[in-house]
């Protein structure tokens, strides 16, 4: 499972990045956002999954490797966590969406 997020701290970036997630941020079932803070992975699942990606970037690498084994993913905008807007995590989660790879 795949959930949603909510930023409580905007204070490291400009006002600019707070509206345009606001504008762009698609919060609905089915959204297809990656964020590592909101996985849910059964135990019998990820117990096979082996990653070499460390730090950033790891639950963008295990939902890769779910996709690719034919697991199925709930995109779920029910499930919500609150989370920071660290600058370093937002850039890598840009710049890997940008790669279109992590998208169905």
């Amino acid at each position: 499972m795949c959930g949603v997020i909510g930023v409580h701290d905007w204070s490291p970036h400009i006002g600019a990045v707070c509206e345009h997630f606001g504008r762009t941020y698609t919060d609905v079932d089915g959204h297809q956002h990656i964020h590592g803070a909101n996985l849910g992975v059964s135990a019998r699942v990820s117990e096979g999954v082996r990653l070499s990606a460390a730090g950033v970037g790891r639950g963008l690498a295990l939902v890769d490797v779910l996709m690719r084994s034919g697991a199925y993913i709930e995109w779920s905008a029910a499930q919500r966590v609150l989370t920071s807007a660290r600058l370093g995590v937002w850039i890598f989660a840009r710049r890997r969406a940008s790669e279109r790879r992590y998208w169905r």
